[in-house]
């Protein structure tokens, strides 16, 4: 272990290590639960659905507190809250995030899909996702503010 890894790494790589034999098992492949295209399992993350920093010790342990979600921007538009599931699976866009215009055009790709990990099982976990970020100020890009003041001095 290097010195800058805490107890807590340790644990949170077990735990992490713990859900994926649970999700993967041996299979091969599986798909990402927010594109739904399928990969290896390699390529796919098991995403906390519920913010792990807000889980109670119970809801890290509770295999339905993760879901697949591929490395190729899904499981980053999810983390960061760019992207969000809403209260009946589907996928909807966050509205109070800055998107350049390449970001809204991966994002397109899954919006109105139904999230594959969605259930009521799941359900609880999404909510508190979505409450976390939607509940966040809208976020402005500071090329937009520059843009905005140099025209406004004119």
């Amino acid at each position: 272990r290097s010195p800058s890894r805490g107890l807590g790494d340790v644990y949170k790589r077990q735990e992490q290590g713990q859900l994926r034999t649970f999700m993967f098992g041996t299979i091969k492949e599986e798909a990402c639960a927010l594109c739904h295209k399928i990969y290896p399992v390699e390529f796919l993350w098991v995403s906390h659905i519920k913010p792990r920093s807000d889980c109670t010790e119970d809801e890290r342990l509770d295999k339905n507190i993760a879901m697949p979600a591929c490395k190729f921007g899904c499981d980053d538009m999810f983390e960061k809250g760019y992207i969000l599931v809403d209260e009946v699976g589907d996928i909807i866009k966050n509205e109070n995030k800055y998107l350049t215009p390449d970001l809204s055009q991966k994002i397109l790709e899954v919006i109105g899909k139904k999230c594959k990990s969605f259930n009521n099982n799941t359900s609880k976990y999404f909510d508190s996702r979505r409450k976390c970020f939607q509940n966040k100020k809208p976020q402005v890009s500071n090329i937009l503010k520059d843009a905005y003041s140099e025209t406004s001095k004119k």
